[in-house]
This record gives structure tokens, C-alpha cells and sequence, in this order.
């Protein structure tokens, strides 16, 4: 038995477990006598076959959770609000009810989130994935491209749709009358970051990208120069040529550790562009801009009338030492002329259900922005509010295990290049879970992502697709079990030493 997390409340002890994993499976809560171990509650918060047990009087007596309630709600919305009665079935007294309550609510994100299980991922269960990463390449390929997470997701987004599945569920959403996500996606952004957002201002879109279409085709005409800094996440720049607008290319420089800014070149640019597609924390570098940074940018966006569209999609993978801020949170100014684009899709690996928002710092160019029909953006998905609102609620503890596991995999990776792969150079990120990997000093016959899948059979993203500054270079995602990315890159080290 492994208790996750406890609490003492006067003569009872309130513990969880997880003792039961899985699909089916779910979280058990116990009230036990603190002297002598008795247990005298207990809630199966099971997605299938949940009840709970009382034992007022030494012998077991079980009950349902009624069908059609997610369990863990049902139990916490019980004992919160009849906390004594339930006390006394179990033959409990002398329990301060609202000190009860206020443990039960210190236990809830134990509850709710089970132990990770990051290093138990099975390649074979992978490899039955319908998504791009694991079916791009042959099976003798490890995938270690596209920015998926190979992790399962939390445990409150995994409940929350299959209890919609379990219902029916899944019809149109209610839209455009207003969900929860506005209010609550306000509410984490002042917690996080002290960013004050008027959920008023909040648009919910399909995804990120869609978003950048919208607003460069909304802000800006054909020929317009739109300001781009390559090497960048490919879809900024296909964004700008599909659209007919004029590709100005302020590349970062590469500096002695990581990529700095070209201000000067920005401050040129910005006086014959309309709009800067900017990215924070920055793919595929894994920068993550300070503060000073943040106000050079606006500086010159307020001086030459720029509007900023940001995509802060990998705000919530920020690791140790870093900090996100959101460049529309450093003044009024700003904000006002800053459309923000986020999601909890990379956070939290639900990139596939579709959801996005768009922040906007005016009326007036929210009003601009919506201009675009809505029908022409296409609806939203039933799933993805439900997942995205689990998220956002109740997936934090989750959250924090993938960061530590993420910043783990990322000393591991910076480790086994240094002293593994002589001639490949490799910045670790500030953010994201991609390693920008330098490999020109290795003057490989091709391209790096081809020689790496050609004779390592590792399947990366080639430097080339994010911009010329990407030739020589391969992005590589190591957000996967360490037995896995141990594997990978030891192919790749054993690909080298073999040329």
C-alpha cells in the first residue's frame, strides 16, 4: 500500500492512495481512527464500479456512487458538505468539521492526481498512436520531432473525457454564449504571472496557428511587411508567405551561450512593417527573454505603431532560473497593441483536441480581429473545453512532475552531447522540451536530421525547415521516458563514431 498524501485532523487521520491505476481505476480516501488505525470511512473514487464503505458499528457496509457522477467530485462535494453527518455514520465524533473540510481541501490535487509513471512508457503502446509523431516513420525509427509529449495525460483530463464519454457528451458546445475558460485562463494568468486580463477580451480559437493567420490577414495587406525572427517554429513564416505579405527576417544572433536579439535591425524594420510575429518562450531555441528584452521589444513596437502577436504557447515549461513574462503584462501600452496566443496544449499534451486563446488588449482590436467570421475560423471542440478547464483546475501536480522530469531529461541530454557527441554543440533550453543541436563542425555528408535517420533510424526535425540560420542544426524533443531518449541518442553517438 502507498499513501500518497495524509492529514490529521484532531482523532482521525484522512489519507490517499492510488491503489488502483488506470482507465478504470481511481484514487481511494480513508478516514481512519489516529490511535488505532481503524478505518472508518472509505471513498473508491473508481471511474467504473466507485462506492464508498462505512463501518459504524465493526462491520463493512457498502454503497454506490450514483451512475452518471464523476466520482472524485461526487465524494468531495459529500464529505464538504456533510462532513458531520457522514463523521457520525462512521462512528466518528470529537472532529472539528471545519477543520475536516480544510484538510480535504489541502488533499485535493493528491487526490485528484496519481503518482507519475513517465519511465513505464512502452514503445509498442506508442507505436499504436494515430498521431503524426509515431506514425511519420517506419517502425525502426525512434520519433523524436514533432512537439508532442510522449507522457499520458493527467489524471483529471483523462476522468474529465472519458465521464463525458461515458454520458454522450459530445455535442456542439455552448458557444458563442461564454464558457468557464475565459474567466478561468484570467484567473491562472494573475496567479502566475500578475497579469490582469479582462475576461471580456478573451477569444477561444482552434489553435495557436490559426490565430497568427487571423490576425496577419486582419492587421495587415497584401505586401505589408510582417517582421519574423528565424529561426522560428516553420508554420510563423509560411503564416507570412501564404498570405502574400512581405517576409522581413530579424534573425537572432548567436551569441556565446543561447541567441540574442537584433534590436538595431528590429528598430530599422519596424519602420516599414506592420506587425511582428513574435515567440516567448522561443522554438526552437528554448530562450526565454528577460525583462530588459521584453521593453526593447515594446519600445520599438510603441514607438513605430507595431502590432505584436505572441505566441507564448510554452509560457508553462519555463525551467529553474528563468521566468515567463508575458510582453502584453509590461504596460497599458503594450497590451494595447498585443494579441496573445496560448493554449494548454503543450503544458499539457492535448495539442489533438484543439483548443486555443487569444488575448487581446483593446476592444478596438479585438473587434478587428473577429472581424473574420467566426464559421470561417470553424467551431470549437467539445473535448478540448472539457480538457482544457481539467487543466487548467485541478492538473497543476501533474504539471510540476513533467517540469522536474523535463529539466531531468534536459541535464541528461546536455550531458551525454558534451561528453558523448564530440562536434555537436547544444545550448540547453530556458524552455520548451527541444534541444537546438548545432552540428556543422561535424560537416556531415547531408543534412543532420537525414543523417541522424538514415544511419541512427532517430527521426528529428531538420534545422533547414525553421529558416536558413537552421542549416547544420536539428531540433530534437526529449520530452519521452529516459529509456527511450537513453536509446536514442545512443544511436545517435554510435551513428557518429561509426562515419
Amino acid at each position: 500500500m502507498s499513501i500518497t498524501a495524509n492529514e490529521v485532523v484532531g482523532p482521525v487521520r484522512i489519507e490517499v492512495e492510488h491503489r488502483m491505476p488506470g482507465a478504470d481505476g481511481g484514487p481511494t480516501l480513508r478516514v481512519l481512527e489516529e490511535a488505532t488505525g481503524a478505518e472508518r470511512l472509505r471513498f473508491d473514487c473508481f471511474v467504473r464500479g466507485a462506492h464508498w464503505h462505512a463501518d459504524p458499528a465493526g462491520r463493512d457496509e457498502q454503497f454506490p456512487i450514483p451512475l452518471g457522477l464523476d466520482s472524485i467530485d461526487w465524494t468531495l462535494a459529500e464529505l464538504r458538505s456533510n462532513a458531520a453527518g457522514l463523521l457520525a455514520l462512521g462512528n466518528v465524533s470529537g472532529v472539528d468539521v471545519a477543520g475536516f473540510v480544510a484538510a480535504l481541501d489541502r488533499l485535493e490535487p493528491a487526490l485528484r492526481n496519481g503518482p507519475p509513471r513517465f519511465d513505464r512508457l512502452s514503445e509498442a503502446v506508442l507505436r499504436q498512436r494515430t498521431g503524426e509523431k509515431w506514425q511519420q516513420y517506419p517502425d525502426d525509427v525512434l520519433p523524436l520531432w514533432v512537439a508532442d509529449m510522449d507522457f499520458e495525460v493527467a489524471d483529471p483530463i483523462r476522468r474529465r473525457l472519458a465521464h463525458a464519454l461515458s454520458i454522450g457528451d459530445l455535442g456542439y458546445p455552448w458557444h458563442p454564449q461564454p464558457t468557464a475558460l475565459p474567466a478561468l485562463f484570467a484567473d491562472r494568468m494573475q496567479r502566475l504571472y500578475g497579469w490582469e486580463i479582462d475576461p471580456r477580451k478573451i477569444e477561444l480559437l482552434t489553435e495557436v496557428v490559426q490565430g497568427m493567420y487571423v490576425a496577419v490577414r486582419q492587421f495587415t495587406e497584401p505586401g505589408d511587411g510582417v517582421i519574423v525572427q528565424r529561426p522560428i517554429y516553420p508554420p510563423f513564416v509560411s503564416t507570412v508567405e501564404k498570405l502574400g505579405r512581405r517576409l522581413e527576417d530579424n534573425a537572432l544572433r548567436e551569441a556565446e551561450v543561447s541567441y540574442q536579439l537584433d534590436l538595431e535591425l528590429l528598430r530599422e524594420q519596424a519602420q516599414r512593417s506592420k506587425l511582428l510575429l513574435f515567440c516567448n518562450p522561443h522554438n526552437p531555441t528554448g530562450r526565454v527573454l528577460r525583462r530588459a528584452e521584453l521593453e526593447a521589444i515594446a519600445e520599438i513596437a510603441i514607438e513605430h505603431d507595431l502590432l505584436v502577436v505572441s505566441d507564448e504557447i510554452h509560457q508553462e515549461l519555463v525551467y529553474e532560473g528563468a521566468r515567463h513574462i508575458p510582453i502584453a503584462s509590461l504596460s497599458p501600452e503594450m497590451a494595447k497593441r498585443t494579441i496573445t496566443l496560448t493554449s494548454a496544449s503543450k503544458a499539457f499534451n492535448i495539442a489533438g483536441l484543439r483548443l486555443a486563446v487569444a488575448v487581446f488588449g483593446s476592444a478596438e482590436v479585438r473587434k478587428r480581429f473577429l472581424g473574420f467570421p467566426r464559421h470561417l475560423r470553424g467551431g470549437m471542440n467539445t473535448l478540448g473545453v472539457m480538457a482544457s478547464e481539467a487543466a487548467w483546475r485541478h492538473s497543476d501536480p501533474w504539471l510540476a512532475e513533467v517540469r522536474a522530469y523535463l529539466q531531468a531529461n534536459r541535464d541528461f541530454v546536455a550531458e551525454f552531447v558534451r561528453s558523448e557527441m564530440p562536434g555537436v554543440r547544444q545550448t540547453p533550453p530556458e524552455a520548451t522540451y527541444l534541444a537546438w543541436m548545432d552540428c556543422r563542425e561535424l560537416e556531415l555528408p547531408a543534412s543532420p536530421g537525414r543523417f541522424f535517420l538514415e544511419h541512427a533510424r532517430v527521426g528529428l526535425s531538420d534545422g533547414p525547415s525553421f529558416g536558413p540560420q537552421g542549416e547544420g542544426f536539428v531540433r530534437l524533443n526529449f520530452s519521452t521516458s529516459r529509456p527511450i531518449l537513453e536509446q536514442a541518442l545512443g544511436r545517435m553517438a554510435k551513428a557518429l563514431r561509426s562515419r
